[in-house]
């Protein structure tokens, strides 16, 4: 189970701003600002979610934000799944499968989404096991190419 998590939705611009953060010091960076592409990108998440085309939920443990994600939705039904991420302090006790589930019961009775799909790295191989256990297939590969 995931004891000791609390599960809501993003609320308050503090939120916002610490996603952002977390998102720039990955898992153990010490930056004490988010970096601007990840600042625009959350910008821009919170825009869906006030047009209803996205919703974002973090989970709280020992009064913090302990894990986070969100999902943007297509005029298709479809739904994708963004920044799947919990702390690794935290991670194996249940709270991203919490997480993945509150989500899912979200994008199907309150978005009208048929078909949930996101995008792991192979070499996330906890992730891609409790992907599996929650009924997501493997459906294609895909290449990410960057340049900062």
């Amino acid at each position: 189970g995931a004891d000791g998590l609390a599960i809501g939705m993003v609320g308050s611009d503090v939120e916002w701003d610490y996603l952002a953060l977390l998102a720039t010091r990955g898992d153990g960076g010490t930056q004490p600002v988010a970096h601007p592409f990840f600042q625009r990108h959350f910008a821009m998440q919170r825009e869906l979610v006030q047009r209803r085309r996205a919703f974002w939920l973090v989970g709280r443990a020992d009064g913090r934000i302990v894990s986070s994600m969100g999902l943007r939705f297509t005029e298709h039904g479809l739904g994708r799944f963004q920044a799947v991420h919990t702390l690794s302090p935290y991670r194996n006790r249940g709270f991203g499968g919490a997480m993945l589930s509150r989500a899912s019961r979200i994008a199907r009775d309150e978005f009208d989404a048929r078909t949930l799909a996101l995008v792991t790295d192979d070499a996330h191989q906890d992730a891609l096991r409790l992907y599996h256990a929650l009924g997501f297939r493997v459906v294609g590969r895909q290449v990410l190419l960057v340049r900062w």
